[in-house]
């Protein structure tokens, strides 16, 4: 693996993502900022989706897609 290339395939995980804040003109500390933001907002998914209408079924369908365990990966996988 070239040590100059520091993205981790296309895996959503918080790991891939501070690995890419300088595309972004982010320092991993800026980066780690924006993505505690973000989690805060998605973690309420359910309510909003819940107010719009939308099918307990269909939210249960969709809740693997939304905040999967691998988005919290902190570090580079092992396989």
């Amino acid at each position: 693996m070239n040590p100059r290339r520091r993205y981790y395939g296309r895996t959503a995980s918080i790991y891939n993502l501070l690995s890419q804040a300088g595309r972004f003109g982010l320092s991993a500390q800026e980066a780690r900022g924006q993505i505690d933001q973000l989690v805060n907002v998605v973690r309420h998914w359910r309510d909003g989706f819940l107010a719009c209408g939308v099918s307990a079924k269909d939210i249960d369908y969709i809740a693997p897609a939304i905040l999967p365990d691998c988005f919290f990966f902190e570090r580079q996988s092992d396989t």
